[in-house]
């Protein structure tokens, strides 16, 4: 009969048992807030045999009650386990549970042979340069983060960023006038609708302007920044935001008419960062398009004068009203405020974090390509089998497949996941289709048994190049 190899965690366990004279039944009775139930009693006498090992949940939390009990080291047992077991694993688990195959990639094949100081090693320096948060940045993000302040909007179309409402913590800002995210009020909700109806429809309504339209991306970025803005203006000024608090009926795109309010915006932001970054500048460029002489969208709507109310500190009723004697004027005067402070924040904005430290490593090396081209490699050479494992194959090979599309066509992301298939034997979608989409498009050539990508220039953010020459479909 083969006999069956004791591992590190049962010899460990059974020291710790037979030093202190516990059975597994009497060791449970022991542990606060643990019942010795058959099933429990039975699990511990197989792990103290080798039999198995804990890898439940309720197993993993029992053996961390044997390490307080015992007054063991934190994970003194479960390391000896392995990687599923540790407190760690089962953080980023619960947490960030789509990044536990990224953990796994930066595990050595013989994590579980290693000691337990080398496990601890590994694990630490994948929790500093892999996790989210580890960095300065993320740090800074994530203690930035907890304090919401947003306007949303949820009846919009979902191609415009709208989405079923499912969040019940208004109700508290509207008692306590705290800061957190809100619905926008009916009124904004309408202001936002013709904005986007402006900027998106093929032809602009007709008796107005615009300049250039917007992709379906572009809306949900605005209406996510817009929707940032007003929810700072409406945030409690006694709280830990500090905003405006201006009542969320109040809340209208006519305040964007008024230099103070900007001047606060600019002033509340360099405060909380220490500094001006470029969403700063982008703000101001977007505020010159909405009071551009005829093309803005605030300039085509005088109306938006009337719901304008005196904001404390900021807006005074003489202000108001000298506004809807002369919406033009008001315009052209945040305009030319906007114009100063792009000239004056231009010198001093500073970067907020460089986007290109995660790739310096192939970027700097002598051949970029090359580096590049180890990702795939690495993705090759952990190809599940496709029989036992056909959906963890199906993910890799599409992974695989994305990166190579990533380094041949050199796309932007956004073109990379919004690209369409036109499988062998149907019709290609007609060039016109893909331009108003502003999409590309993957087909075969059966002729050279091939596949290409045919992707409209105008989908191309840069697609009004010189090297495009006017060609819309190169």
């Amino acid at each position: 009969m083969r006999k069956r190899k004791l591992n590190r965690f049962a010899v460990a366990l059974d020291i710790c048992m037979a030093a202190s004279g516990h059975s597994a039944s009497s060791l449970l009775a022991a542990i606060p807030k643990e019942e010795p139930h058959y099933n429990t009693i039975y699990a511990m006498q197989c792990w103290r045999r080798s039999k198995t090992r804990p890898r439940v949940n309720k197993h993993l939390d029992i053996v961390d009650k044997i390490e307080q009990y015992f007054d063991l080291p934190e994970g003194r047992l479960a390391y000896l386990i392995g990687l599923r077991s540790t407190k760690q694993y089962r953080k980023v688990k619960d947490v960030y549970s789509q990044l536990l195959q990224i953990v796994r990639w930066h595990l050595p094949d013989d994590y579980d042979q290693r000691s337990e100081a080398e496990r601890r090693e590994i694990l630490s320096w994948i929790s500093r340069n892999v996790l989210p948060g580890s960095t300065d940045f993320g740090k800074y993000q994530s203690e930035n983060s907890k304090d919401k302040f947003s306007v949303v909007f949820p009846t919009l179309p979902r191609q415009w960023g709208g989405h079923k409402w499912t969040g019940d913590i208004w109700h508290k800002f509207r008692e306590t006038n705290s800061g957190c995210t809100v619905v926008a009020p009916p009124e904004l909700v309408c202001e936002m609708r013709d904005i986007l109806a402006l900027k998106t429809a093929l032809l602009p309504p007709k008796g107005y302007r615009r300049a250039g339209r917007w992709a379906d991306t572009t809306d949900q970025a605005y209406v996510r920044r817009y929707g940032t803005i007003f929810g700072l203006f409406a945030a409690d000024p006694g709280g830990p935001i500090r905003g405006l608090g201006i009542p969320i009926a109040n809340l209208t795109f006519g305040l964007f008419v008024f230099p103070d309010i900007w001047d606060w915006y600019l002033r509340w932001y360099e405060k909380k960062r220490g500094f001006f970054s470029s969403g700063d500048l982008t703000a101001l460029y977007e505020l010159k398009g909405f009071v551009r002489k005829r093309i803005g969208w605030i300039r085509q709507h005088p109306e938006l004068g009337r719901k304008l109310k005196p904001v404390q500190g900021l807006i005074s009723t003489a202000e108001i009203t000298r506004v809807r004697s002369n919406w033009d004027k008001a315009c052209d005067e945040v305009f030319e405020y906007a114009i100063d402070r792009v000239q004056e924040i231009a010198p001093l904005q500073r970067i907020h974090r460089d986007p290109f430290t995660p790739i310096l490593p192939v970027l700097t090396a002598k051949s970029p390509l090359r580096e590049y081209k180890k990702i795939g490699d690495e993705l090759l050479r952990r190809m599940p089998n496709e029989r036992k494992y056909p959906m963890h194959a199906a993910t890799a090979v599409r992974a695989y497949l994305m990166f190579r599309f990533a380094i041949h066509l050199g796309s932007r992301q956004r073109d990379l996941r919004e690209l369409l298939v036109c499988p062998p034997g149907h019709k290609p979608r007609e060039t016109r289709e893909l331009e108003l989409l502003r999409r590309g498009e993957l087909r075969w050539l059966p002729d050279s048994r091939t596949w290409y990508v045919f992707i409209p220039s105008i989908a191309i953010k840069n697609g009004h190049s010189a090297f495009f020459k006017g060609d819309l479909s190169k």
